[in-house]
């Protein structure tokens, strides 16, 4: 267990910098998409999952582009981990909506509380698979 534990936490603490340019990217975009969700349900009167829909696009530009130059630093090819980038954004996007759907439209849970609760749980997998896979450099794939 020693064995495993002391390289886990050197490890854990030798990316603290990443997560938390990670966490500080997160939270704009955390704040970016409530807001837009507010304007658009509450405000504008749209849906609440059709303004997950218009939201996300946005935001999923926003989280990208930072993640990519700010928080991992990336020099891999933009369009490989672009790639990566949206299978993961898709998943996450059929959980988001899935989870409006049933959250607040089926058990009428309010939807700002719904976003949250959902965001909270992509948070959980997003930075492993952000460093470990969508901005990992690969040998031969810089720009």
């Amino acid at each position: 267990m020693k064995d495993f534990l002391i390289p886990f936490i050197r490890r854990a603490w030798n990316e603290r910098v990443k997560f938390a340019k990670y966490v500080i990217v997160g939270v704009s975009s955390v704040a970016i998409d409530i807001s837009l969700l507010i304007v658009c349900a509450d405000i504008l009167s749209i849906n609440p999952t059709v303004s997950v829909v218009l939201s996300q696009a946005i935001v999923l530009t926003f989280n990208f582009t930072l993640n990519k130059k700010w928080s991992f630093g990336s020099v891999g090819k933009a369009h490989q981990e672009l790639v990566r980038y949206l299978i993961l954004a898709t998943w996450n996007y059929v959980f988001s909506v899935s989870a409006m759907y049933v959250g607040n439209e089926q058990w009428g849970i309010h939807h700002v509380a719904v976003r949250v609760l959902s965001i909270a749980c992509m948070v959980l997998w997003n930075f492993a698979l952000f460093r470990f896979w969508v901005y990992r450099e690969r040998a031969g794939e810089k720009e």
